[in-house]
């Protein structure tokens, strides 16, 4: 009980005590009735007031026990909102990083395709340079081995020519062409 309830019930109590005290030394009987009616109405008063008193501290207790309660989900509900947030930007900075590094491996994909397109194109022409100066060396040894064989058929029978004399000047041969893209002269080529 609290302390204004204690102060309340002796004060009913002791006006009780007095009121009887009085009725029963010099009062009447229907005075005493009277007074002894009005102490009964006001225990019963006093009772009820102590009886809503108590209910409503029950109340006031289910009420704060709910309220901690509250309190308590309140602040699971605070930290796990708290956790998602933290994972919500986790996750968002995760997924920029992830992102930019795609976005980063595009960039040297299409660098790398560039380079190997390059490459490619490079490659292309060095081969086609190769097919000519094969063909060109093919020619060139075809022309050579013809030339050979023309000299080795004929014969080296050439006059001998005195000191003296100038010998006659010689027609210049014809050149085979070195870059592959002429065909030889039809007196060095072996016919084929």
């Amino acid at each position: 009980m609290t302390r204004s309830m204690r102060k309340f019930h002796i004060l009913v109590f002791s006006r009780g005590v007095v009121a009887l005290f009085f009725a029963t030394a010099c009062v009447s009987t229907p005075q005493y009735e009277q007074v002894s009616s009005a102490v009964e109405v006001e225990r019963e008063a006093h009772r009820r007031t102590h009886v809503e008193l108590e209910t409503a501290e029950q109340r006031l207790a289910r009420i704060e026990g709910k309220f901690e309660e509250s309190q308590g989900s309140l602040s699971a509900k605070e930290s796990q909102q708290a956790e998602l947030d933290l994972k919500q930007t986790t996750s968002d900075r995760e997924l920029r990083a992830a992102r930019e590094l795609a976005e980063d491996l595009q960039t040297e994909l299409v660098r790398v395709r560039k380079a190997l397109d390059a490459a490619s194109d490079s490659n292309k022409d060095l081969e086609a340079e190769n097919k000519k100066l094969t063909l060109a060396l093919e020619r060139a040894e075809r022309s050579q081995g013809a030339t050979e064989e023309k000299q080795v058929t004929r014969p080296e029978a050439e006059p001998a020519l005195d000191e003296e004399s100038d010998p006659a000047p010689k027609k210049q041969a014809r050149r085979a062409p070195t870059d592959g893209d002429d065909e030889p002269p039809a007196a060095l080529s072996d016919g084929g």
